[in-house]
């Protein structure tokens, strides 16, 4: 299957399997050949070809690394809210505290464990 952003061709792709990261890259330096006329556009094609390519193809070298930040504006969301419904914190160690329950809350989650089997193992165990 290609991606939304650099289209497959049948040349490109062997049997359903996705195109090795080679043509990725060329493809992506095809497409930023040509100088841009807006600044914002220009500044990033220039990002595109210098050394932040490497770290914009990650998702191609390792496949257990999303090609998206989703995951992370997920978690960010019921922070978010909070914050907006409460109006922020009172003083930054209310805000600190938040932020690290907050984050072992994710954690667990993301283990699959429940968050108070997980606080409990954290706090208490030794």
């Amino acid at each position: 299957m290609g991606s939304r952003y650099l289209p497959s061709t049948s040349k490109t792709l062997a049997a359903g399997r996705p195109r090795p990261l080679k043509c990725h890259r060329r493809r992506l330096n095809q497409l930023c050949k040509a100088p841009l006329r807006y600044p914002r556009a220009e500044s990033f094609r220039q990002r595109l070809l210098g050394k932040e390519q490497k770290l914009l193809l990650t998702c191609f070298n390792h496949p257990d690394v999303p090609p998206t930040n989703n995951q992370a504006e997920r978690s960010l969301r019921p922070v978010v809210i909070m914050r907006r419904v409460i109006q922020g914190t009172r003083c930054d160690k209310g805000l600190e505290n938040h932020s690290v329950m907050r984050s072992l809350f994710e954690t667990a989650k993301r283990q699959g464990k429940k968050a108070h089997c997980f606080f409990e193992a954290l706090f208490i165990t030794r």
